[in-house]
C-alpha cells in the first residue's frame, strides 16, 4: 500500500489546506493551543511531565563523542542541500533517527490509510497519508479483538504487504515548497488516528470507553530544519446540537528543536525523537497485552 513518488495526486498543499483544518475541528481534531468555546486551551495530557521527563533520557548513540561536531556539520550541509521531500525523507531523517535504532519491522513509509474508519459521516476527512508511522505486528493481538475494532486499528489489510497494528508514532516531513502548516495539519490527523487506535485497544471488552487523560501517541514534524514533539490524548466530547462524537482529541506541544543551529540542540532533538520512538512501542505494546488479558478472562467466564 505505498504510493509511489510519480503516482498523479493532487499536491499536498491542495489536500490539507484551511478548509482541511476547519474538517479536523468539526471531526474533533484540535490543533496544538487552540482554544474552546470558552476561550480556553485544552489542559495538557496528565502524563506530560512523565513524557517530557522520558524524551530527555540519555542515549548512547547520541553523546559527544558518538555524535561529534563533525557528524553535525556533515549533517548540516546535508540538510541545506535537500531541496525536496524525497531528499529529506532519504538523506535527512535517517540521520535523526538513527540507523542503529531503526524499527525496521513495523515501520510504515507514505502509506495509504483505507482500512481507517472515518471520524464521522457528516464532514468526512481524505483517506490519511502518513509519511512514516510505527506501530505493532498484527501477531500481537488476539484475533477475535483484531476483527472487532480492525478499523480503528489497522491502516489496511493486505495479504503481500502487513500494516502496522495501531500506528502511535507518526513522522511528517514539510516540503519546502510547501506552507509548514501543510505537515502540522498531517500531523495533527494522524495523532487523533492513533490516539484512537490505542484508545480501541484499551476499551476493549470494557463496559465503557476507556479515557485517562493520559497520551499514548506521538506526532513529529521536521520542516525547515525544526524539529517539533507533539503528545496527542482523548478526551469524552460533550454532546450539544451540533454533534454527538464520542471524543474529541487534543494535541499539546512536548518540544522543538533547530536541527540545524549546533551540535547539542541536534543532540537533544534527536534525542527526544528516538526515545519518543521507543516510548510509543512500549506503551503501545502495554495496551496489547492489557487487551489480551481482557479479552482471555471475557473466554475463561464465558466457559
Amino acid at each position: 500500500m505505498s504510493l509511489a513518488e510519480d503516482e498523479v495526486s493532487p499536491p499536498e498543499s491542495e489536500i490539507y489546506d484551511d478548509r482541511f483544518g476547519m474538517q479536523l475541528m468539526y471531526n474533533g481534531i484540535w490543533r496544538n493551543e487552540f482554544p474552546g468555546d470558552d476561550g480556553r486551551v485544552p489542559a495538557p495530557p496528565r502524563n506530560v511531565d512523565a513524557i517530557n521527563q522520558r524524551l530527555s533520557r540519555r542515549r548512547a548513540s547520541l553523546t559527544e563523542w558518538s555524535f561529534s561536531e563533525a557528524d553535525f556539520k556533515r549533517f548540516r550541509h546535508i540538510a541545506a542541500n535537500s531541496g525536496y521531500k524525497g531528499a529529506i525523507r532519504a538523506e535527512v531523517l535517517p540521520t535523526i533517527w538513527g540507523e542503529r535504532d531503526r524499527h525496521a519491522s513495523v515501520l510504515g513509509q507514505v502509506g495509504i490509510f483505507v482500512n481507517i474508519a472515518p471520524f464521522s459521516q457528516e464532514w468526512p476527512l481524505p483517506l490519511a497519508t502518513p509519511d512514516y508511522f510505527h506501530g505493532a505486528c498484527s501477531e500481537h493481538l488476539n484475533f477475535e479483538i483484531l476483527e472487532k475494532i480492525h478499523d480503528q486499528i489497522i491502516p489496511w489489510r493486505d495479504v503481500f504487504v502487513e500494516a502496522p497494528l495501531a500506528p502511535n508514532f507518526f513522522v511528517e516531513v514539510g516540503n519546502p515548497d510547501h506552507p509548514t502548516a501543510v505537515c502540522f495539519r498531517k500531523a495533527t490527523y494522524a495523532g487523533a488516528i492513533g490516539c484512537r487506535a490505542v484508545q480501541a485497544l484499551q476499551s476493549s471488552n470494557r463496559r465503557e470507553r476507556f479515557y485517562d487523560d493520559k497520551a499514548y501517541t506521538i506526532t513529529v514534524t521536521y520542516a525547515s530544519g525544526m524539529l517539533t514533539l507533539y503528545a496527542h490524548h482523548a478526551i469524552p466530547h460533550v454532546p450539544d446540537a451540533h454533534s454527538s462524537r464520542p471524543s474529541d482529541y487534543i494535541m499539546t506541544q512536548l518540544g522543538a528543536w533547530s536541527m540545524i543551529h549546533d551540535a547539542a540542540t541536534f543532540r537533544q532533538g534527536a534525542t527526544a525523537f528516538r526515545n519518543a520512538l521507543d516510548w510509543t512501542a512500549e506503551e503501545l505494546e502495554k495496551a496489547i497485552i492489557s487487551a489480551n488479558q481482557r479479552e482471555r478472562a471475557l473466554w475463561r467466564h464465558s466457559v
